[in-house]
C-alpha cells in the first residue's frame, strides 16, 4: 500500500435527506450522499437500512421498505443488490471496476409503518441520518414535508444529534411555508440542519408531531384485514364518490347557519362579574367556563381548578420563595364539589398531603388525568344541553370524514370538513346564552378599564374571580387592576401577598401542569415511545449506517 492511500481519508461531504409523510400512511425516503472516496479505490458504497424497531417493552416490529433505486446526479442508476431480512444492506457499485473522488448517490426508498399513533397525536421519530455510518459527515440537512392540509403551527419539532442515545441538540430548525394559501397549494416543511460536522458513529434523529386525522393508520405489522373490512372500504368509498358534491354543500350551509343563529342570540356585554349559570342554578367552575367559550380544554383549567379548590377550603397554596409553591391539604374532597374536580384533587395529591409545583412538572399523576377530564367535562355540558352534539365524537366525525375524502377525489369536502373538525361547536339556545356570559365576562376580566367603582376595593371580588382569569389566561391583566389597594392575605394562601403575585402564582402552577402532562405523554398502540418524551439520537425508527467496499 503507497503512502498516499495509507493517509487517505474517506469522508461524506453531505448529506441530505428529504422525508414525506404520505396520506396513506407511508413515509418516502431520498437520501442524496456527496461520498469522497479520496484517492482510495473502491468499488463503491454500502447503505445499511434497519428494519426491526423495538417499543418500551421490548417486542420487536418490522417495518417494510419498497421501491428502492439508486442513482447518479443525472439520474442514471447504479447497479446495486440487495439482502438482510433484519437490516437491509445496499452493495452499491460495480464489483468489476473500481473508483476515487467524489461521487453522488441518490437513495430512495418508501417506508411502511415508520409511524406512531397516540390518543391525541401522530408521530413521525426518524433516524435520519443513522449512527453506525463509519465515515465522518462534514454537511448533514434534514427535509421534512408535512402531510398536506397539517399547518405549521400545530406541529412540532424536536432533535437530537451525536452518538447513539445522546440527547444533545445541536441542529437548527427551520420552517418553511407559513400561510393557508401555502397549505392549500404545497404542504408545510421543516428543516433540520447540524450546527456542526459529525464523526463516524454519530447521526440526527427528529421527532416530528402533528394532528391526527390526516394520514391512515399503518401500524408496523402485515395488514390482515379481513374481506368484511374490505367490503365496507369499498362501500364507504362508493358512498363518498356519489355524495362528494353534496357533503360539502350541506356541511358548509350547516356551519352558516349555526354561526348566523348565534350572532343573532348573542347577548356580549361589556361589564359582567358573573361566571355562566348551569341549569341548576350554579356557576360554571373555571374550567367548565372555559370549554363553554372555546368548546375544548387547556391545561390553563387545570391550574384554574386549583386555585378555585384552595378557595374552597381543600386545600392551602404556600409561597416557597419566587420560583416554587407548596400545595397542602386542608380536607378531603367531599359532595360539595363535582366529580371531575374530585378526580383533580385526588391526582395533585395522591396518598400524600403535601405537593409542590416543583414536584407536579415532573409527575405524572396529573398529566395522566387530563385527556379524561377534558373528555367528561365536554361530556357533561353536552348532558346539560349546552351542545347540540358531543364535541369529541363529532371532532373525530368531522376529520374521519375529511381524510377519506381525499381517496375520492373529494378536495372540496375534505377542505370543508378539515375547517368543520376544529370551527364547529353547535350551541344550543342555553348554550348560546352560557357563551354569550363567558365571553362577557372574559372581556371585563382583561378590560384595561381602570374604573372599578362599585367594588374595586372588596378583595373577595379580585379573589373569586381570579381562577377565570386563569383559566382565560388574562390574569396579568386581572392583577393589575388591583394593585395598589392593600388587599391582605386570603385564608387559602400563606407567603408574600399581592394582586401581581397572584398572577405570577397562577403562571409558575399553569407551567407545572404543563410539565405534568408532557411527562404523562400517551404511548402508542403498538407500544412505542415518544420522541418528545425520554428521546435521543438513534432512539426511532430507520437510521443505520453504511461506509465504502
Amino acid at each position: 500500500m503507497g503512502t498516499q492511500q495509507a493517509c487517505a481519508q474517506e469522508k461524506i461531504e453531505r448529506f441530505d435527506v428529504d422525508v414525506t409523510i404520505n396520506q396513506t400512511g407511508t413515509v418516502s425516503i431520498k437520501e442524496t450522499i456527496y461520498y469522497d472516496f479520496s484517492s482510495l479505490q473502491k468499488h463503491g458504497i454500502y447503505r445499511k437500512i434497519p428494519l426491526i424497531k423495538e417499543n418500551l417493552d421490548g417486542k420487536k416490529y418490522k417495518l417494510t421498505v419498497d421501491n428502492i433505486s439508486v442513482s447518479d446526479e443525472t439520474g442514471n442508476p447504479y447497479n446495486f443488490t440487495r439482502s438482510g431480512e433484519k437490516e437491509i444492506t445496499l452493495e452499491i457499485g460495480d464489483p468489476d471496476s473500481t473508483i476515487t473522488g467524489i461521487h453522488l448517490y441518490v437513495i430512495k426508498y418508501e417506508v411502511s409503518g415508520a409511524l406512531t399513533y397516540f390518543d391525541d397525536f401522530d408521530e413521525l421519530y426518524w433516524n435520519a441520518v443513522g449512527t453506525a455510518w463509519e465515515v465522518p459527515i462534514q454537511n448533514a440537512t434534514v427535509r421534512i414535508t408535512l402531510p398536506n392540509r397539517v399547518f405549521v403551527e400545530d406541529t412540532e419539532v424536536i432533535c437530537y444529534t451525536g452518538p447513539l442515545k445522546s440527547t444533545v441538540s445541536d441542529c437548527a430548525i427551520g420552517k418553511m411555508g407559513n400561510t393557508l394559501a401555502f397549505s392549500l397549494l404545497s404542504p408545510f416543511q421543516y428543516e433540520i440542519r447540524s450546527n456542526s460536522g459529525l464523526n463516524a458513529g454519530e447521526g440526527i434523529t427528529f421527532a416530528l408531531k402533528f394532528p391526527k386525522g390526516y394520514v391512515a393508520v399503518l401500524e408496523p405489522v402485515k395488514d390482515k384485514s379481513g374481506l368484511i373490512e374490505t367490503i365496507i372500504t369499498v362501500v364507504v368509498v362508493i358512498i363518498f364518490t356519489l355524495i362528494n358534491i353534496i357533503l360539502p354543500v350541506k356541511k358548509a350551509s350547516q356551519l352558516l347557519k349555526q354561526r348566523k343563529n348565534q350572532k343573532n342570540k348573542e347577548r356580549i356585554v361589556a361589564a359582567w362579574f358573573d361566571p355562566p349559570v348551569a341549569k341548576d342554578g350554579s356557576f360554571y367552575s373555571p374550567a367548565e367556563t372555559l370549554a363553554v367559550l372555546t368548546g375544548s380544554l387547556s391545561s390553563r383549567a387545570l391550574s384554574a381548578e386549583i386555585i378555585y379548590l384552595a378557595q374552597k377550603g381543600y386545600l392551602k397554596i404556600i409561597s416557597d420563595g419566587k420560583k416554587d409553591f407548596t400545595f397542602r391539604k386542608v380536607k378531603e374532597a367531599d359532595s360539595n364539589i363535582n366529580t371531575e374536580q374530585k378526580s383533580l384533587f385526588t391526582a395533585l395529591f395522591g396518598t400524600k398531603d403535601e405537593t409542590s409545583t416543583k414536584e407536579l412538572r415532573k409527575s405524572t399523576a396529573l398529566g395522566t388525568k387530563y385527556a379524561t377530564l377534558r373528555k367528561n367535562i365536554l361530556k357533561k355540558l353536552y348532558d346539560e344541553g349546552v351542545y347540540e352534539k358531543d364535541l369529541d365524537k363529532l371532532r373525530s366525525k368531522n376529520s374521519l370524514i375529511s381524510f377519506f375524502s381525499m381517496f375520492v377525489l373529494g378536495i372540496g369536502n375534505s377542505i370543508i370538513y378539515a375547517i368543520a373538525a376544529k370551527a364547529e361547536k353547535p350551541r344550543t339556545d342555553l348554550g348560546i346564552r352560557a357563551y354569550s356570559e363567558a365571553v362577557s365576562l372574559k372581556n371585563f376580566l382583561s378590560s384595561q378599564e381602570e374604573s372599578l367603582d362599585f367594588q374595586a376595593e372588596k378583595q373577595v371580588f379580585f379573589e373569586r374571580l381570579l381562577p377565570y382569569a386563569t383559566a382565560f389566561g388574562v390574569e396579568k391583566v386581572w392583577a393589575q387592576r388591583f394593585e395598589g389597594l392593600g388587599l391582605t392575605n386570603p385564608d387559602w394562601y400563606e407567603g408574600e401577598f399581592s394582586p401581581a403575585r397572584m398572577a405570577i402564582m397562577s403562571s409558575i402552577l399553569c407551567n407545572s401542569v404543563n410539565g405534568s402532562i408532557s411527562a404523562a405523554a400517551p404511548r402508542s398502540s403498538s407500544g412505542f415511545g415518544s420522541g418528545f418524551s425520554g428521546g435521543s439520537s438513534g432512539g426511532g425508527g430507520g437510521g443505520g449506517g453504511g461506509g465504502s467496499w
